[in-house]
């Protein structure tokens, strides 16, 4: 729900991309890190290719359809094991619930909104073990998930691409 002129932190616009699938936040934080959304796509596959996730390829930042724009499980799996290394965004994809201030920058006592954002991640809520993860959607890719579990000290990820519905025995 950003608006032209609004501000945010980096630290609101990550919840916003990770609990919200905030393709406004997604375009924020690609510009300011990449220049354009184009530039961070590129710095995208670099960082991809290093890890060893060869058989995707970004051209934004959010994963809305483009036919140049492809991603595996196994992919997203490595690329999912490399981020939890990094502790805010373990903490973001754990969170349940967040509030963000938007700020509008406009008016003398300078304006500011509470947005709030939710984890579609049920999984947190009902599944031993569970470190975090990532919904999401598109009409071509379907329903989608990447997550973490720990079970005994072994940490599990799992993706899954173009699942047909949400129902328990998907997830």
């Amino acid at each position: 729900g950003l608006r032209a002129g609004e501000a945010a932190a980096t630290q609101d616009l990550l919840y916003g991309l990770l609990l919200k699938s905030g393709n406004d936040a997604a375009e924020t934080l690609a510009e300011g890190a990449g220049g354009s959304i184009y530039g961070f796509a590129e710095l995208m596959n670099a960082k991809a290719r290093q890890i060893g996730a060869r058989d995707s390829h970004f051209m934004n930042p959010h994963g809305l359809p483009n036919d140049d724009h492809y991603a595996t499980a196994y992919d997203l799996a490595l690329i999912f094991r490399q981020a939890m290394n990094h502790p805010l965004f373990a903490d973001i994809v754990r969170t349940r619930s967040a509030a963000l201030r938007i700020e509008s920058g406009h008016g003398a006592y300078d304006d500011w909104r509470m947005v709030p954002v939710l984890n579609h991640n049920r999984l947190l809520a009902s599944y031993e073990g569970a470190r975090g993860g990532k919904t999401g959607f598109t009409l071509k890719a379907r329903r989608c998930f990447v997550g973490e579990v720990d079970r005994g000290g072994v940490r599990l990820i799992v993706a899954i691409l173009n699942s047909p519905n949400r129902s328990e025995e998907h997830v």
